[in-house]
């Protein structure tokens, strides 16, 4: 399926061009937010009501079946394109081709803005396309802030040139590759993550299917027992619960290290059996092979 725009007051079939770095006429920055979403109708509001500050936001929509359109409708500074999901990182970098402004903040609809936040990129000096930004997040588990339990604690590259950076092909854990040379800026300002009614979903499906991604991103990697990755998945819990100190979050701490236990042994199992799966059909092949190869003798009587 094609993207299409679902405005009509601004349709084009192709991504428009670019502006200067300077941003708008008007002042505005030169930034345009873009965001991927499927079925987002509990999230977008407050993750687009952050984002007032830039005048485009491209909310790129696949496999859309709830109100997530028309909620971004209500939006002025909201343009919603619809198109194929092809992995998250070519969609996001799909989604991004749409964008008028040079630089891109790319965030989720679980995500949003503190005012905190806002200020920081408002005093960005854009100018300098080799620069990009990073942030960590602070994240809301089910209604609650949680800072223990080891999340929060990596750095994501968000706001970035269209020139300099760009993401990369996996389908999941994207990241932002850039430029060489370029090393990206921390800001100390956090980005908010919640994922609201979406968390007991996340804790029981999520994982598997990013374990058999992981499977097919690491074909040539020496798979483990998966009495191994039991092992491994018991180490992340009690790493998680106890060094990181998980338990002071109660039973939010609980599901946080078995949501990453859980994991860590999906992933190497799902890689184990993947292995297991290509081995025998390279087996078969080589038999295949073998049987064809084999002289053709004929036993003749005289």
């Amino acid at each position: 399926m094609p993207a299409r725009n679902l405005r009509k007051s601004d349709q084009h079939e192709s991504p428009p061009p670019l502006l200067s770095s300077g941003g708008g006429p008007d002042g505005s920055l030169p930034v345009s937010v873009v965001v991927i979403s499927a079925n987002s109708a509990q999230t977008i509001r407050r993750c687009l009501e952050s984002l007032t500050i830039f005048d485009e936001i491209i909310v790129y929509l696949n496999r859309c079946t709830d109100r997530t359109g028309e909620l971004c409708a209500e939006f002025e500074n909201v343009r919603v394109i619809e198109g194929e999901f092809i992995g998250f990182g070519p969609t996001r970098n799909m989604a991004t081709s749409y964008a008028r402004h040079p630089w891109v903040l790319s965030i989720d609809t679980d995500e949003w803005l503190g005012d905190d936040l806002q200020r920081a990129i408002q005093k960005i000096d854009f100018t300098d396309s080799n620069r990009a930004y990073s942030v960590r997040r602070r994240h809301m588990v089910l209604g609650k802030p949680v800072t223990v339990g080891g999340v929060g604690r990596r750095k994501h590259v968000r706001l970035y040139h269209r020139d300099t950076g760009k993401y990369d092909s996996k389908p999941v854990h994207e990241k932002v590759v850039l430029k060489a040379g370029i090393r990206p800026t921390l800001l100390s300002e956090r980005l908010w993550h919640d994922q609201g009614d979406r968390d007991r979903e996340h804790f029981s499906i999520d994982s598997p299917a990013y374990g058999v991604s992981y499977a097919e991103q690491h074909p040539g990697k020496k798979a483990i027992h998966p009495g191994m990755a039991l092992l491994r998945a018991w180490a992340t819990f009690f790493k998680r619960f106890v060094l990181q100190a998980g338990f002071l979050a109660g039973w939010r701490g609980i599901l946080i290290a078995h949501h990453a236990a859980h994991s860590v042994f999906v992933k190497h199992t799902a890689h184990y059996v993947q292995t297991r799966a290509d081995g025998r059909a390279d087996h078969r092949a080589e038999t295949a092979d073998l049987k064809d190869s084999e002289p053709n003798v004929t036993v003749g009587h005289e």
